[in-house]
């Protein structure tokens, strides 16, 4: 009885969960504010990191993403003694990497189930397509001039796609593929079309991997995806807005980010101080200190000026951690989900910003997948 009561409880602490997400992704249908949604989860994520300890233990990549955590949580109370870091920001980042291990969790107690993740999938897809066309009239609006513009929330369908290698019916993951190329193209970020490349083709090698052994599977999944690529080809030149920017960015335009770049590297280089140097300028650094007072759009740029080259040492130490695991894992579906995590989550530190991206929670269900199976402690 007391072990029901206990799974119970965990359902439905993965259920709440999940409609935090749901809630926080059509924030704007509400009558209270988005924070409540987010506050919510980050509240249930950190009594899930609590007991994930107390049963389990963390294991390496769970360790480093809470060390990065706790990093960023001391910087950001730190530095109240000399600016005033912003609480979006940091919000953004608890709510994207404490989810990591709110979903391990429960799939170490084994509550990531197919039903489940399938559901979820249909679920986040479906409310995104709302969400993205809230933030795309957001966007028109502040550039009243234009019919078209960068939709920044395409980014939601760039971190749905490492569900393609959890959920089991291949119609439902050929829809979502399909669904999540469209408003990507749609979105014309180019940052995010880079970064599906990889899981996109890595996606499609499972596909033909996993058909191999029929003949008649093989020819039906080689027309589908000659039928995906002539429509993708259509999608991309029909959007006239998407080719302007690629022909922008082969001319060398880089919207600016060369300059904050530049800024924002010479503003760590360039220091006299040994301090700024190992331990940075202190959260929001680059706002404040950079000349051009942007975020620097890189994380890894974000991070040295931040929080100094412990800062670097720490957020390099969650990719090897997931490398080494990547390594280790034997069941080669589950090695997938986590490759696809990892590319999406390295390609976004490059292009734009990753830890402090909140819809990396979207990829958090996947990857809680993978640790699926192994059994409690305390049973």
């Amino acid at each position: 009885m007391a072990l029901s009561v206990v799974h119970d409880k965990y359902i439905l602490v993965r259920n709440l969960a999940l409609l935090c997400m749901i809630g926080n992704l059509l924030y704007f249908i509400f009558p209270f504010p988005a924070i409540v949604w987010r506050l919510t989860f980050v509240v249930l994520s950190l009594c899930c990191v609590y007991k994930d300890m107390l049963y389990y233990g963390l294991d390496k990549i769970e360790r480093s993403i809470l060390i990065f955590v706790i990093l960023n949580l001391v910087y950001f109370f730190v530095s109240y003694l000399w600016i005033e870091p912003s609480t979006t920001v940091i919000g953004n980042t608890l709510y994207a990497l404490l989810s990591f291990i709110l979903f391990s969790f429960l799939g170490k107690r084994g509550l990531l189930t197919d039903r489940f993740v399938t559901i979820a999938s249909i679920v986040l897809v479906t409310v995104s397509i709302p969400s993205f066309y809230n933030a795309q009239q957001i966007a028109l609006s502040k550039v009243f001039y234009r019919d078209s513009t960068t939709v920044n929330s395409s980014v939601l369908f760039l971190m749905l796609l490492p569900f393609l290698f959890v959920v089991k019916n291949k119609m439902i993951s050929l829809f979502i593929f399909c669904v999540c190329l469209f408003f990507l193209i749609f979105g014309a970020k180019r940052g995010n079309i880079v970064a599906a490349v990889i899981p996109s083709i890595l996606y499609v090698w499972v596909l033909l991997r996993e058909s191999r052994r029929s003949f008649i599977k093989i020819i039906l999944l080689i027309i589908a995806i000659i039928a995906i690529s002539y429509w993708l080809k259509d999608l991309v030149l029909s959007n006239e807005y998407l080719l302007k920017r690629i022909d922008s960015t082969l001319e060398g335009d880089s919207s600016g980010r060369d300059v904050i770049y530049d800024s924002t590297w010479n503003l760590w280089y360039n220091s006299n101080s040994l301090i700024n140097i190992l331990f940075g300028f202190g959260y929001d650094g680059t706002v404040t200190f950079s000349p051009t007072h942007h975020y620097a759009h890189n994380d890894w740029l974000e991070i040295i000026v931040n929080f100094g080259l412990l800062g670097i040492l720490c957020y390099v130490w969650i990719f090897i951690t997931i490398f080494k695991t990547i390594l280790k894992i034997k069941l080669v579906s589950r090695k997938y989900i986590l490759e696809s995590i990892v590319c999406i989550w390295i390609l976004k530190t490059l292009f734009s910003m990753g830890y402090t991206e909140e819809s990396m929670a979207l990829m958090a269900i996947p990857f809680g997948f993978i640790y699926s199976g192994i059994q409690s402690k305390s049973n």
